[in-house]
This record gives structure tokens, sequence and C-alpha cells, in this order.
């Protein structure tokens, strides 16, 4: 096998291994049922979490440009398997649970921006840059899919021990720290330059910004990272979302794996797409769409179409997702990319965390659909401005990024 296919091939490894994570559709009632957490407490790890993921994004990211990404990489499914051993070793002790959701936060950061520069690095490296969307879609289509399979699988599990599955999850992690340290004693970059000392300034990361002019790929970055983050809180909420509408409870845990397991197509279906369409135009449309959904979803009151209006609502994000991926990617030079793509990573979750407030705030106080409509209306409003943006020509790359 050429060294160049190995490269890949250990990666594949690595990110099939990352996506078996049997706690992701548990985890909450582990918190529920063994550690007799309330609503109240469960609400207070997701917040500590996501403000650990937001405190840390930048750093980890950093830590990754700096020091290797590999180094980001052991670091952060290290910290991962331990944060799973402590949930199962310590029990009956709210203070201490609560420190691993900050724990949780910061292994998930190391990891978060880091993974996916490594992938583009390997694959500038080998000379297949050129391919990159075509090989993340179809990686992440796969993700997808063994992401709904372990779902279901760690609520089979859970039924046999929890302890099992938080060992299985913790396996999983060291295993993947057993991929990234072949790639680290044998993966030398190739054609990359050598790694070399860089200093964390706002300059520096505008100078490793290779299209111009800058402001424009600024507004882009920004603007995808404050969506994604929206779609994101809408994705969980979903649970309460659909609970509204009366869907039973095995309904909605159906309707997770099959968002997932569909999200695989959706990755395929965009860069297949993106052949024909150009990416803003896509974006154009596809947002569209998805705010029209949002109204129909507001105002239908049949169970079954509203599934598969939602089902559509968490499908088009997932195309979306890997075409500002991508653009991002082309547009971004080596020597900063961990730390851009964590940045982008921190305004997701800063977004994130303030729908989850939005969300609640206006569902309590006016209601499921109305909700629902201002999120439509809110989205139309970024189809209009995408519009304007693109009647006075203003675009972005989908070819080679320039070199300063």
């Amino acid at each position: 096998m050429k060294k160049n296919n190995y490269y890949l091939l250990i990666f594949v490894v690595y990110t099939i291994l990352t996506s078996m994570i049997f706690t992701r559709g548990v985890f909450l009632l582990f918190l529920r049922q063994v550690h007799k957490f309330s609503f109240t407490d469960i609400a207070l790890y997701q917040s500590l979490y996501f403000i650990s993921v937001s405190i840390f994004e930048i750093p980890t990211g950093y830590i990754g440009d700096k020091f290797k990404k590999e180094i980001g990489l052991i670091l952060g499914n290290f910290i991962l398997a331990l944060q799973c051993i402590l949930m199962i070793l310590v029990r009956n002790n709210i203070i201490f649970t609560l420190s691993l959701a900050v724990l949780e936060g910061v292994g998930q950061t190391f990891i978060s921006g880091t993974s996916q520069a490594y992938f583009y690095d390997i694959l500038e490296s080998t000379g297949n840059r050129d391919k990159y969307m075509n090989f993340n879609s179809k990686l992440m289509a796969t993700s997808s899919i063994l992401t709904s399979a372990s779902i279901f699988l760690g609520g089979v599990i859970s039924d046999i021990s929890w302890n099992l599955v938080y060992i299985s999850t913790a396996v999983v992690y060291i295993m993947s720290i057993m991929c990234i340290l072949i790639l680290y004693y044998t993966f030398k970059g190739n054609n990359l330059k050598e790694h070399k000392k860089i200093k964390f300034k706002l300059n520096n990361l505008l100078n490793n910004i290779s299209f111009k002019p800058v402001w424009i790929f600024v507004f882009f970055y920004i603007g995808v990272s404050l969506l994604d983050g929206l779609f994101g809180a809408y994705f969980n909420f979903n649970q309460v979302i659909l609970k509204e509408f009366n869907v039973k409870n095995s309904i909605i845990s159906l309707f997770f794996s099959i968002v997932y397991f569909t999200g695989a197509g959706g990755y395929i279906l965009a860069e297949k797409l993106n052949n024909y369409i150009k990416t803003k135009n896509m974006y154009i449309i596809l947002t569209l769409i998805v705010s029209i959904l949002f109204i129909l979803m507001s105002s239908s009151k049949n169970v079954g179409f509203i599934l598969v209006i939602s089902v559509l609502i968490c499908f088009i994000p997932e195309m979306l997702y890997i075409l500002s991926d991508k653009v991002i990617q082309n547009n971004i030079n080596s020597d900063y990319r961990s730390t851009m793509l964590s940045i982008s990573s921190l305004i997701r979750s800063l977004s994130s965390a303030l729908i989850y407030m939005i969300f609640g705030i206006i569902f309590d106080d006016f209601g499921i659909r109305i909700g629902l409509t201002l999120t439509g209306i809110l989205i139309f409003s970024v189809f209009l401005i995408m519009l304007i943006l693109n009647k006075k020509t203003i675009k972005i790359t989908d070819s080679k990024s320039r070199t300063n």
C-alpha cells in the first residue's frame, strides 16, 4: 500500500472509532438514573459543558497549531477517556460530577477544530487537496451512519449495564489515541512546510486568510458559524418540540436515529450538487428552503407531516455545514488552521448557548409555534442578506487557496 493511502486509511479508522461513542444518546439518562440528577442539575451540567467549550476552544486549537495537531488530538481523546472512567467510579457526589462537564468540554475542544484541520493537512501533503470535499463528504456520511448505530447500541447496552456503556466508550477513545500515535510517528507532512513557531495575534490570523478582501471572508466565516449554532440548538430542542406536538417518546428516539442516518446522505448530496451549482447559490437556495420549512412546521397540525419537515430541517444544515467547511478550509493556510476552526467552533457554541436561552423564553412565554415562526423569519432574513450580497457580485471562492 502506498504511504499516502496508508495515512488516509489510518485517519479513516480514527474517524470511524470517534463516531462510535455509545454514551452520546444516553448520557442525560445516565445522569438522571444513576447519579440521581434533577432536571435543574442536568441543565447546570449542560451549561457548564458549553461554558468550558467557549472558554477553552481557542487555547486548545492554538495548542494544536503550535505543538502539532497530533498532540491536541491525543490530549483530547485521553481527557474524554478519563472523563468516562470517572463518571462510573465516582457517584453520589454532585459537585464532582458537575466538574466532569468541564473536563468533557475541555476534551472536546482539543478535538473539534483540530480533527478537520489535520485531515485537510493529510490530504494537502498527499496531493489530494482538490478532493477534500469529495473525501470529507464520504467520511462524514460514514461517521453519521455509525453515530446513528452507536446511539441505538448505547441504549441497548445501557439496559445491560451502565458501566459497560462508559467502559466501551473509554476503550474507543484509547483506540483512537493509538491511531493518532501511529500517524504521529509516521506522518511527517511530506510536502508540507516544516513546522514553525507561531504567535497568536489577530493580524497573524488575518494574514493567513488567502481570500481577498479578507473582510468578506470574515463576514462569511462568522455568519455561517452563527447559523450553524442556531441549527445545533434546534436539533437538540427537537426532543421538547416534538413532544409538544404529541409525538411519542419511542418515535422521538427513532427520529434521532433517522436524522443521523439521513445526515449521511446530506454530505454526499451536497458534494454532488456542488459539481453543478456554485457554493454561494447553493447557500442561498438551501437557506430559503429551511426558512420556509420552519414556517410550514409552525402552522401544521399533522404529526406525520411535522416529523418529515423536522427531518428535512435537520438534513439541510448538514449540507450547509460541509459546503462552508470546504470554503473555510480552502482559504486558511495550514499554520493557523486549527486555531481558525476552533474559533468557528467557539462561535457556534456561543450561538447555541444564546439560542438555547432564547428558545426557552419564547417557547415558555409564547409557545412552540410562535418560536418556530420567528426562527423561520430570522433565517429568511439571512437569505435576504445573502441575496443582496450576491447581487453586488460578492462571491466566496470554491477554487484553490491563493497564497499571500
